[in-house]
């Protein structure tokens, strides 16, 4: 859950995802399926999505790193695909670069491509 303050007036808000998640024995994938919510400081409209998500663990030299993909369904700012790397280089943080395509044009919106870069901390 991330309490989210908006930069154009629009107050406090709140995005909440649950996903139920199984790791393949060995060093297969982990596949997730859940739900996310979010008010409209993140997506400009309240929006209930559909969330899948999938993790393969590789191992480049003596770097643990993770290859990401997830999904976010509706016609809003959250609805998205996204793939990327993610590299843990301590157990408290993640660092993921990423690629993210607006799942909300016809087919996909390609004219909203962009990057993501993301820094995540365990507290």
């Amino acid at each position: 859950m991330m309490a989210l303050f908006s930069l154009n007036r629009r107050g406090m808000g709140l995005w909440a995802y649950s996903h139920v998640s199984v790791r393949i024995p060995g060093h297969g994938p982990r596949l997730s399926l859940g739900l996310s919510h979010s008010d409209q400081q993140l997506t400009d409209v309240r929006a209930t999505a559909a969330m899948m998500a999938i993790e393969q663990p590789i191992r480049v030299g003596g770097a643990h790193l993770e290859i990401v993909a997830e999904w976010f369904s509706g016609q809003h700012g959250l609805g998205n695909l996204i793939y990327g790397l993610a590299w843990k280089p301590r157990s408290d943080l993640v660092l993921v670069l990423g690629h993210k395509i607006p799942t909300s044009g016809p087919i996909f919106g390609a004219d909203k491509m962009g990057a993501v870069f993301e820094i995540g901390f365990t507290l």
